[in-house]
């Protein structure tokens, strides 16, 4: 079992991954607005870790309110693929109004293709 960060960079990412692994998605949030992270989607073949959104500051001794990384878990339960489809809303508003979207494509037990 391995644990894999990733720090998406643009809207459409891809991860290969093995079954038993766990991903850990870190994303720029800035809770003090009232926004995170929300998981839209995610493939069949995962489990959601993390249930409440988990903030990480970017360095110690950052101020209150300042931008931080938020973490999202998840585990590779079996091979195939999928998407995961996260937005970054208000979530306590009710429904989600996203202003970013971020979706990564999810391959299990499938080695990055050579060029």
């Amino acid at each position: 079992m391995d644990r894999q960060i990733i720090r998406p960079e643009g809207k459409d990412v891809k991860v290969y991954c093995a079954a038993g692994d766990v991903l850990i998605v870190r994303l720029e949030a800035t809770p003090g607005t009232g926004y995170s992270w929300i998981v839209e989607n995610k493939p069949t073949n995962s489990s959601l870790i993390t249930e409440s959104p988990r903030f990480v500051p970017f360095h110690e001794g950052s101020k209150p309110g300042s931008l931080e990384e938020q973490e999202i878990e998840f585990r590779v339960d079996s091979e195939g693929s999928g998407l995961i489809r996260l937005a970054y809303c208000r979530p306590w508003e009710g429904y989600c109004h996203p202003v970013k979207t971020i979706e990564i494509s999810l391959l299990a037990n499938r080695s990055e293709p050579k060029v």
